[in-house]
């Protein structure tokens, strides 16, 4: 059965205070008369997740963290539709953001809702502990739970999947200032032995960790980084650990 996202009147007057009363309106009305939404160019899908994701960033600020200093270089992985991405690139006009979606019709929708912005690469991977080939576990879920596991290097369906320290050499960061992360199980792989390399160079991390999908996730992450000089805190449904030494 297909998702059906409510918008409450909460969020109404949440996203009135926002971006005013008449935009509000608009985007209401045509999320009331069972048209696509749009806001800021970005143009939701009817019948999906959309939604919601829109209003966990856009009306509800769940990547709104206090950040300190000049952010220059932002990995977004797990884009999903690009929400997350724009937000980052609003807030953050001088920053590039490196914006990963596995997901084919996720990652068509961040290419048209990115369009506008010249600063974010659109990049068809997942993110994974090595180069490897993935593919989608869970197809019938919603737009914003696919899964994926790894699987063989000469598999004709099989998704890119890059590594952060490949991401850090392809495009010569010698530093992440913001990583944001929200890869549906993905992280229990990405935070092992591997992540050694890069936690250090890592100022901000935004992780959404899923247990109730599979357990043992938030554990992975914290494991991983506090064997480095990390500070905690809560952000609606993520984890933000700031590096203490960058």
């Amino acid at each position: 059965m297909p998702h059906t996202p409510q918008f409450r009147v909460v969020d109404f007057l949440k996203l009135t205070r926002k971006i005013g009363a008449r935009d509000a309106s608009l985007f209401y009305g045509r999320h009331l008369a069972g048209m696509s939404p749009s806001y800021e160019g970005i143009q939701l899908r009817k019948g999906t997740s959309d939604l919601d994701v829109f209003k966990q960033i856009f009306v509800w600020e769940e990547y709104a963290y206090p950040v300190k200093g000049e952010i220059r270089t932002i990995i977004d992985a797990g884009a999903n539709i690009g929400c997350s991405s724009v937000w980052f690139a609003k807030k953050h006009p001088q920053a590039m953001v490196y914006a990963l979606e596995p997901e084919p019709s996720n990652f068509q929708a961040l290419q048209r809702n990115t369009s506008a912005f010249a600063q974010i690469k659109c990049i068809p991977h997942g993110l994974w502990s090595r180069s490897c080939k993935l593919k989608i576990e869970s197809a019938s879920a919603e737009n914003w739970a696919f899964r994926v596991l790894e699987t063989s290097d000469d598999d004709p369906n099989g998704i890119p999947a890059s590594s952060i320290d490949d991401l850090m050499k392809q495009f010569s960061m010698p530093t992440i200032d913001i990583l944001k992360i929200d890869i549906e199980t993905s992280e229990k792989h990405i935070f092992g032995e591997a992540s050694k390399a890069w936690l250090p160079k890592t100022k901000y991390l935004l992780i959404e960790t899923h247990d109730f999908m599979e357990k043992g996730c938030a554990k992975a992450v914290t494991s991983a980084v506090f064997e480095f000089d990390f500070d905690m805190y809560t952000l609606g449904e993520n984890l933000v650990f700031v590096n203490n030494r960058l």
